[in-house]
């Protein structure tokens, strides 16, 4: 989405530069193109079943509770990244921000159009994506937005022509952004978000590990994508370097045996066993 929002913008507002940018991106993607070509277009069947028949995994939500929910996540986003995630607060930046937007539009540089467009694109695509996609939207997902947004408000404080208050604005925009990354990155709260944060899954590792007293073990882990390689390198990564060993395989049980149940907020009764 990040990548069709970009080709979108690059052809409204610079079509000059159009071709180097998609001759760089087919460079990127030149190893996939050639193992597609060899592997009778593997990678091309799975993307077209993907976008013609996407699989649901957790909860399919109809179309207009999935419009507000993907509303109410970007504004999430976007309060964590402007207002100490207080969404009230986030509201009023959000107006003033357009009023002043408004108000410096007319005697700024003639750039500035072009930068909020392209920011604009980028997240009407994205949100447009979104919607397309049917299954749960995680926070993580939006984990680039800040960053985006920072590298925008750069490039307008770089103009030539906006007034010393529209740089000013922009300077306590820049610095709201940074003070709230550093405000998430510093929170040391005992359980921060959801059983997915690495913080979160490090302390249930430190938890198996202290209360097995280096005794051999079995785990077993479920987590709502059904899938458990996050674990399986933490143990490879964490476990080996901090205590030693690993769990034992499957088919080598012991006498212990702990079984790690991440919450499924979206399907409970997979919980039950």
């Amino acid at each position: 989405f990040y990548l069709l929002g970009t080709a979108i913008f690059l052809i409204i507002w610079f079509r000059k530069k159009l071709p180097p940018f998609l001759f760089g991106f087919f460079l990127i993607l030149l190893p996939q193109i050639i193992f597609d070509l060899r592997h009778e277009f593997l990678i091309s069947k799975a993307v077209t079943a993907a976008i013609l028949h996407p699989k649901v995994y957790q909860l399919a939500l109809p179309f207009g509770e999935r419009i507000l929910a993907r509303a109410d996540l970007f504004f999430l986003v976007f309060a964590k990244t402007f207002a100490f995630g207080i969404k009230i607060l986030a509201f009023g930046i959000f107006v003033l921000g357009i009023l002043g937007f408004s108000f410096f539009l007319k005697t700024a540089d003639k750039k500035l159009p072009k930068i909020a467009g392209g920011f604009l694109i980028l997240i009407t695509t994205l949100f447009l994506g979104f919607l397309w996609y049917k299954d749960v939207i995680w926070e993580h997902y939006l984990v680039g937005l800040p960053t985006l947004a920072l590298f925008f408000l750069l490039l307008a404080f770089s103009l030539r022509k906006p007034l010393w208050l529209g740089k000013v604005l922009v300077v306590v925009a820049v610095f709201l952004v940074l003070i709230n990354l550093g405000n998430n990155l510093k929170k040391q709260e005992e359980w921060v978000g959801d059983a997915s944060v690495l913080k979160n899954q490090i302390e249930i590792l430190d938890f198996i590990y202290q209360d097995a007293q280096k005794e051999k073990f079995n785990v077993i882990v479920y987590t709502p994508p059904l899938i458990d390689y996050p674990y399986r390198y933490l143990f490879l990564w964490y476990g080996q370097k901090k205590y030693g060993y690993q769990p034992s395989p499957s088919l080598e049980p012991q006498k212990t045996l702990y079984v790690i149940l991440e919450p499924d907020v979206y399907l409970p009764q997979r919980r039950i066993l």
